[in-house]
């Protein structure tokens, strides 16, 4: 089972697209628009970032037609072993925070699902080079970045 095979992928991409504008503090206010769902769509939404429910109340009440339900999960081996088992046990979360290194090792898993057509394009509009090479393996957009550190510091 991978991440995203209970969801509307335009459903996903708008939550994923809306994690970020609203996790990098944009001005824009919402999130870009991907075609709203036709049906109600539940999804779930497991990470450890500060600050994640209050994104998903602020997603939730300007998505009448999509529901996340967030959960909290420890960061590091122990959030990763949590997903991993999840998947494998075939009740996986929709949408889950993934840090840039681990994301290869959950693609050549098998456990996400290819995002290029309802995000690729947001992607590589919304996020300079080096950053979409984080998300973007052997050609296919497989995560929405929501945050980028600094890998050099100079003082």
């Amino acid at each position: 089972m991978k991440l995203t095979s209970r969801t509307s992928r335009a459903a996903l991409a708008t939550l994923s697209l809306a994690l970020f504008a609203t996790a990098c503090g944009g001005s824009e206010g919402a999130a870009p628009k991907a075609d709203a769902p036709k049906e109600p769509v539940n999804l779930t939404y497991w990470g450890w970032t500060g600050g994640a429910q209050q994104v998903v109340d602020a997603f939730n009440a300007s998505h009448p037609n999509i529901k996340v339900t967030f959960s909290a999960i420890t960061g590091g081996p122990d959030g990763y072993a949590k997903i991993s088992n999840a998947i494998k046990a075939g009740n996986a979360p929709d949408v889950a925070g993934i840090e840039y290194p681990t994301l290869p090792e959950f693609v050549s898993q098998g456990y996400l699902a290819d995002i290029t057509g309802p995000a690729g394009a947001a992607v590589k509009a919304k996020f300079p080079q080096g950053i979409q090479d984080r998300v973007t393996l052997g050609g296919k957009t497989w995560a929405v970045p929501y945050d980028a550190t600094p890998n050099l510091l100079y003082y």
